[in-house]
């Protein structure tokens, strides 16, 4: 007897967005399909658009900030909410799909060689959560693109509250300040590369900075920061 169909008949999977039936995934076509998207890089700095997406305001930014659409985008908020917070982990298929689109399909950036690699969670956060949901958008971004993927090139040294629990861009600096550390195995794959660190959602940036700070103590030469959403 198969129970994951009989489970799928009692309780028919509904999108995350709008509840409306969907024979497979997470959400519906026409939610998909509406998801408010970007077409330009951003300043790591200052969060301004950079339409040639070279950096035109704040040359000494850490790195080239990515987000494949607003926050406030209902659907899109929907599923990072859906993967975050209540553990559908098949919602990282979509989203890691709409920040595949944002950088081939909108951006048309050359990525070629570039390592992706995810924002890590603490040891104690992801156990908690049972997975890290960065690392799961990540993967499947990179497969998309054809890009290496490598799950720790960065560690999180410290384990402090999440980012949304702060109150300020003051405190949330101040939360995330010497986080993270290149992991000692993988620290010769850093050394020289171009590194693509990717999370689910940025807000100021702040964090994105910090793990950049340990990507260029480690030799890292160009660094992206991509995120699926911006709030």
């Amino acid at each position: 007897m198969d129970f994951g169909i009989i489970g799928d008949i009692l309780f028919p999977p509904a999108c995350v967005a709008c509840g409306a039936g969907v024979g497979n995934g997470v959400i519906c076509g026409p939610c998909a399909a509406g998801i408010v998207r970007y077409g330009t890089l951003f300043c790591g700095t200052c969060m301004a658009r950079l339409p040639m997406n070279r950096k035109i305001c704040h040359a000494d930014a850490p790195y080239l900030l990515g987000a494949a659409g607003p926050y406030d985008d209902a659907a899109l908020a929907a599923l990072i909410h859906a993967l975050k917070f209540q553990g559908i982990a098949a919602a990282a298929g979509p989203l890691a799909d709409i920040l595949a689109d944002y950088v081939a399909g909108r951006l048309r950036l050359d990525l070629a060689g570039a390592i992706a690699t995810p924002l890590p969670l603490s040891p104690k956060r992801e156990r908690s959560r049972g997975f890290n949901q960065s690392a799961l958008i990540a993967r499947r971004f990179a497969a998309t693109l054809g890009l290496p993927f490598e799950e720790h090139l960065l560690k999180r040294a410290i384990h402090r509250k999440p980012q949304s629990e702060t109150m300020d861009i003051l405190e949330r600096r101040e939360n995330v300040r010497g986080c993270f550390a290149a992991d000692e195995a993988h620290a010769r794959k850093i050394s020289g590369a171009n590194v693509i660190l990717v999370d689910d959602v940025v807000t100021s940036g702040t964090t994105f900075t910090e793990a950049a700070k340990a990507l260029k103590a480690a030799g890292a030469k160009k660094i992206f920061a991509l995120a699926a959403a911006k709030a």
